[in-house]
């Protein structure tokens, strides 16, 4: 089972994205060279920006389209691993479900086949999926699921309902889609390298790449609502999400990248349930300054009970297998908060 050790030339996809940025942090602070990929000249220079210290390990590759057949020919030559984070994400998508399905697989697919025809031997793939992979959830559905469980149900509905399919399904039959195209791929080809796939759950933690609120863009933006006017008492304790902190995601890449014992597996990343009335309780501690918002409840029997009575996605394997503990759930809300607080302030005075 080969790993890719420090000093290793790792191509990261998806590398000007919120998770793909931390990724690409945790190689080079880990000793890897990387190279990054996007769309233009100017998104490789941004990410090179953002990491001055390390600017002569970070190389740049543009592919233009992922859906084309040979678009990664050139950014895998002479790699020895991928870390595979590049995916649409538009959860309110009305069109056609290709628009947000095929490059999601053609994304692995094609880099795949790249790697088949320019260099066949690298020592580990890893994929970045989600935990929308793993379940399509329903009321009297499991309360807990583990890598053992598949979103095959977001894939049957999203092509029997089409373009009517809601943005989250075909969000959903995506990851999930895209995954199997990589586990299909190690099954049918038996490549040199093996294959990783990591399903992080909600990815929370400081946004580093915005100049306003208005600005912040994926998931740690999920975190605002709650501290602007307009939720109610009832909606903070609602529908909540599992969550993980961006920096988990970050080192769990790496250590997929040199834990042998993860080769051929599946690693849901999930610290813990996550409710509006967290994100009120530790702005209300950490940051008064900031007002105007719902106020929640602080009691620690109310918020273990949340937690207890929510359907969960168990991450504790990967803590196992990769080694590290995830980041509270308080301390990643606090430090998402501490990015925006500025901004915030401002917006509510």
């Amino acid at each position: 089972m080969p790993i890719a050790a420090p000093g290793s030339l790792v191509l990261v996809t998806g590398a000007s994205g919120f998770a793909g940025g931390y990724i690409v942090k945790a190689l080079l602070e880990a000793g890897y060279k990387v190279r990054v990929t996007a769309r233009s000249e100017a998104k490789v220079e941004h990410v090179r920006q953002l990491f001055p210290s390390h600017a002569a390990s970070i190389e740049g590759a543009v592919v233009a389209d992922i859906i084309e057949p040979a678009a990664f020919d050139a950014a895998v030559v002479g790699i020895n691993a991928v870390v595979h984070a590049a995916s649409p994400v538009i959860l309110t998508h009305t069109g056609d479900p290709d628009d947000i399905v095929l490059p999601a697989v053609r994304g692995v697919t094609n880099l795949l086949d790249s790697l088949a025809r320019h260099n066949p031997n690298i020592e580990r793939f890893v994929q970045i999926s989600s935990v929308a992979a793993i379940a399509f959830s329903t009321p009297d559905g499991p309360r807990v699921f583990d890598e053992s469980y598949w979103n095959d149900e977001s894939v049957r509905l999203v092509r029997a309902n089409g373009a009517a399919a809601s943005g989250g399904l075909k969000y959903q039959a995506s990851k999930t889609l895209s995954e199997r195209a990589l586990w299909d791929y190690i099954e049918d080809k038996k490549p040199a390298f093996d294959a990783v796939s990591i399903l992080p759950s909600l990815i929370l933690g400081p946004p580093t790449q915005y100049n306003t609120t208005e600005e912040v863009t994926g998931s740690p933006r999920l975190i605002l609502p709650y501290v602007k006017p307009g939720k109610t008492a009832a909606e903070l304790v609602s529908a909540p999400y599992n969550s993980v902190d961006v920096r988990d995601v970050a080192l769990a890449s790496v250590r997929a990248l040199t834990t042998p014992e993860a080769a051929g597996q599946r690693f849901i990343l999930s610290a813990t349930p996550f409710f509006g009335n967290d994100v009120a309780v530790v702005a209300a501690a950490a940051f008064p300054d900031i007002k105007g918002y719902t106020a929640g409840n602080p009691d620690k029997a109310v918020r273990e009970k949340l937690d207890a009575e929510a359907v969960r996605y168990d991450g504790s394997k990967a803590e196992r297998v990769l080694g590290f503990k995830y980041v509270a759930k308080d301390e990643t809300i606090r430090n998402t908060l501490e990015a925006l607080q500025p901004k915030l302030v401002a917006a509510a005075a």
